[in-house]
């Protein structure tokens, strides 16, 4: 999770989007977080969506960084509100009143 943040603020966010791919793919075969766990890092799942929030909020100028799918945070309560942050930013972004409204 630190290399894909650091490549971030270095603003290299085409390599940080490769690193997150590589969470993507290493997170799908664990289990997902405890529903109330409060650190991301105690999961690979955790840490993957941490890892996508930053990659939107981070890399935003490089929208092709950008990744098209949404990690399954299980019933972890925490993953799941960072991605609905995100999506709502997103749609704040794109000005979709009805997704804001979602």
């Amino acid at each position: 999770m630190w290399l894909h943040y650091a490549l971030l603020q270095q603003g290299q966010s085409s390599e940080a989007a490769r690193q997150l791919e590589a969470c993507r793919q290493a997170a799908a075969g664990t289990p997902p977080a405890a529903r109330f766990e409060l650190d991301p890092d105690d999961s690979a799942r955790g840490s993957l969506v941490q890892m996508r929030a930053r990659q939107w909020i981070d890399g935003r100028p490089d929208s092709a960084a950008l990744p098209k799918w949404s990690p399954d945070p299980g019933d972890a309560v925490l993953p799941a509100m960072t991605i609905e942050l995100i999506r709502g930013l997103q749609a704040y972004g794109r000005n979709d009143n009805a997704a804001r409204r979602a």
